[in-house]
C-alpha cells in the first residue's frame, strides 16, 4: 500500500528530506575547493584549517598574535602557518615584524619542544564538515521555508530534517547537534531568498 503524507505540511517536509539528502550525498562523494577529499572527512577539514591559518598569518598583527598564542598552546598547524611565514620573510630579507620576530626567539630558546597538542577531538578536524552541514541546513530553510530550529505542531525544523539525512552518510549527528553547528555558522550563511534554487 502507497503511503502518502497526510497533509501539505507532510509533502513538504518529504520533499526538504529528499533534498537534504540528495545535497549530503553529492557533497560526500565530491572534493572541495582545498583538497580531494570528501567535505565531511577529518582530511578535507585539516586542509581547509592549514589554508585558512596561512591565509590569516599574512592578514593583520592581531591575527598573528592569536596564531602565536595558539602556537604555544601547542596547536602545530599554527606553528606550522608561522613558521613558514619566518622562513620566507627571512629568504626575501623582508623586515620581520616584532611579533614574529618575538615568536622566533621563543620557538629557538624552547626548541619546540613546548609544542604539543593536547589528545581531544579538535574542532579542526570538522570545521569543514560543519560548514557543509550548515550549508544544507541553509538550503532547507531557502527552498522549503522550514524554520531553522524548534518543533511545531505542524512542521520539523530544517535541523531536525537535515540531521536525519546525514544518517544516510552515516554521520550520525542528533537535532541537536545540528543546531548547535548552525547556531556557530548559519549567519555566514546565504540570505539572498531564492539563492538554493538556482
Amino acid at each position: 500500500m502507497l503511503n502518502l503524507p497526510a497533509t501539505y505540511a507532510e509533502a513538504v517536509e518529504v520533499q526538504a528530506l529528499a533534498f537534504a539528502r540528495a545535497e549530503i550525498a553529492r557533497f560526500s562523494s565530491s572534493g572541495n575547493p582545498w583538497s580531494a577529499d570528501s567535505p565531511f572527512t577529518a582530511e578535507a577539514s585539516q586542509t581547509f584549517y592549514r589554508h585558512m591559518l596561512r591565509a590569516a598569518v599574512r592578514l593583520s598583527v592581531v591575527n598573528r598574535m592569536q596564531l602565536i598564542a595558539m602556537a604555544k598552546a601547542g596547536d602545530s598547524e599554527a606553528d606550522a602557518a608561522l613558521r613558514e611565514l619566518l622562513l620566507e620573510m627571512k629568504s626575501s630579507r623582508e623586515p620581520i615584524p616584532t611579533e614574529l620576530a618575538e615568536f622566533d626567539m621563543w620557538f629557538t630558546a624552547h626548541g619546540g619542544s613546548a609544542l604539543h597538542s593536547p589528545p581531544a577531538r579538535k574542532k579542526k578536524d570538522f570545521v569543514l564538515r560543519d560548514l557543509y552541514v550548515a550549508m544544507v541546513v541553509a538550503a532547507v530553510i531557502d527552498r522549503f521555508g522550514l524554520k531553522a530550529t524548534g518543533r511545531s505542531p505542524r512542521h520539523r525544523s530544517a535541523c531536525a530534517v537535515v540531521a536525519e539525512a546525514l544518517g544516510d552518510v552515516h554521520i550520525e549527528r542528533g537535532e541537536k547537534s545540528v543546531e548547535k553547528i548552525w547556531e556557530r555558522y548559519g549567519r555566514a550563511m546565504p540570505t539572498v531568498p531564492g539563492w538554493a534554487s538556482t
